[in-house]
């Protein structure tokens, strides 16, 4: 019985984790994706274009979290 329990809040946690991630992705970031995807598949542009476009994405959304994450330093102290 302990077992199921433990299995069922696990569960409910992992699935209000997600609701929460999911609420939190950028719309922006799956309009990218879905462009990216769809230039893949038509041949438009090759793999090697591609993984840079997606690094440079990954970059920016990198250091735009770190200057977020100070903005917030700054205002807190």
């Amino acid at each position: 019985m302990t077992v199921v329990y433990i299995s069922d809040k696990a569960a409910s946690h992992q699935a209000k984790q997600w609701e929460e991630y999911r609420a939190n992705v950028n719309p922006l970031f799956i309009s990218l994706a879905f462009l990216f995807s769809t230039l893949y598949a038509t041949g438009i542009i090759n793999f090697i274009v591609l993984s840079y476009l997606i690094g440079f994405i990954a970059f920016v959304k990198i250091f735009c979290s770190l200057k977020v994450k100070e903005f917030k330093k700054v205002q807190k102290g």
